[in-house]
């Protein structure tokens, strides 16, 4: 990932941010809309989150690690290495999002 795009945007936020877009998509298996319904999260704030647009407070960042049942840590880190400890169940998550509803 390029840093240079994400100017003011700290690595770790970035990387939180894809680590959980890959949570969402690949291993819990929802779309952006059903993850941010089922757990009350706002929409437009996890979209820029998890596009590296925003940083995020350690109280957020904590809130999302529990939302997902990750540890924060293992949120913070690279996201080669999240992606490699945790494969992904749903290669096609918009079709198990529209069928857990």
């Amino acid at each position: 990932m390029a840093f240079a795009k994400h100017q003011g945007v700290s690595k770790e936020a970035v990387w939180l941010g894809e680590n959980v877009r890959y949570l969402r998509r690949h291993v819990i298996g929802l779309s952006i809309v059903k993850f941010c319904e089922k757990y009350q999260l706002g929409y437009s704030f996890i979209a820029r989150l998890e596009t590296g647009k925003t940083d995020v407070s350690i109280d957020y960042a904590a809130h999302l690690a529990a939302v997902l049942g990750e540890p924060l840590a293992d949120l913070l880190r690279p996201p080669a290495t999240l992606q490699a400890s945790r494969p992904a169940k749903f290669a096609n998550y918009e079709q198990n999002a529209s069928a857990t509803g």
